[in-house]
C-alpha cells in the first residue's frame, strides 16, 4: 500500500481523536467508515468485483486475481484500528468478516464519503457450515511380499499381476490426488448457522490508539 496514503489516513485519524463532546459514538464511527470509503477510492480497489468473489468463490487466496485488493482493504482496516496490525485479528470482528462488511457497505453507499452523517449502514450475513464429504485420494505405498519358485522372472510376473496375494506387509509414505479429480463428492450438510455482521462504535479506534506506522 502507498505510504503517502497511509500517512493521509493516519493524519486524519489523529485529528479525529481529539475529544469532541458534541459527537456521539455512532457519529464518530461513521467518520471512521467514511475514511475507509475514502481509502477504497484512493487505493483504486475494485470493490464490486471483490464483493462478487467473496460471495461466490470465498475469501481470495494468495495468487488469486483479487488477493491484492483484499489485502489492500485489510491494510486500511488495520490503520483504522478495526483489525490488529500484528496478527490481523480483532477481538471485535474477524478480519475476513470486516473486509466483507466494509466492501458491502461501500457499494451500498456508492462509495460516497464526503458527508459521514449520510452513510447508511446495512448488516451482512455469515454462514458457518458443517458437512460430510468424500474425496478420491491415492495412497503411495511400499509393499513387501514373498514368492516361491525356481524362476525369478516368473515369480516377479505373478506378484505384479496379483500383489495382494503375495503381500506380507506394507508401509505408507505419502498421499496424492488423481489427475483430473473433480474434488469433493457425496456432500451431506450437517449444520448451517447464520451470524449477522454489523459495525458497532466500540469496534473502532479509541482515543488512546497510536498507529504503528510512522507519520512523516
Amino acid at each position: 500500500m502507498n505510504l503517502n496514503l497511509l500517512n493521509i489516513l493516519q493524519g486524519t485519524i489523529l485529528e479525529q481523536q481529539v475529544p469532541e463532546e458534541s459527537k456521539d459514538a455512532w457519529g464518530k464511527m461513521l467518520e471512521y467508515i467514511s475514511l475507509a470509503f475514502r481509502y477504497i477510492n484512493a487505493a483504486d480497489i475494485d470493490a464490486e468485483q471483490l464483493l462478487f468473489i467473496i460471495e461466490n468463490e470465498g475469501i481470495p487466496n494468495p495468487g488469486d486475481d483479487m488477493w491484492k485488493d483484499y489485502q489492500s482493504v485489510l491494510s486500511g482496516l488495520k490503520v483504522l484500528g478495526l483489525v490488529d496490525n500484528y496478527n490481523q485479528f480483532s477481538k471485535h470482528m474477524d478480519s475476513n468478516d470486516a473486509v466483507y462488511l466494509l466492501v458491502k457497505n461501500y457499494i451500498h453507499n456508492k462509495g460516497k464519503y464526503n458527508n459521514p452523517d449520510e452513510i447508511q449502514l446495512i448488516p451482512g450475513a455469515k454462514w458457518d457450515v458443517e458437512m460430510d464429504a468424500k474425496e478420491n485420494m491415492i495412497e503411495l505405498l511400499t509393499l513387501f511380499g514373498v514368492g516361491y519358485g525356481d524362476d525369478g522372472e516368473v515369480i516377479k510376473k505373478r506378484i505384479m499381476d496379483d500383489p495382494e496375494a503375495f503381500e506380507t506387509d506394507r508401509e505408507s509414505y505419502d498421499r496424492d490426488y488423481p489427475e483430473n479429480d473433480d474434488g469433493y463428492f457425496g456432500l451431506d450438510f450437517q449444520e448451517m448457522d447464520k451470524t449477522v455482521l454489523e459495525f458497532k462504535p466500540h469496534m473502532f479506534v479509541q482515543k488512546d490508539y497510536h498507529p504503528t506506522y510512522p507519520v512523516r
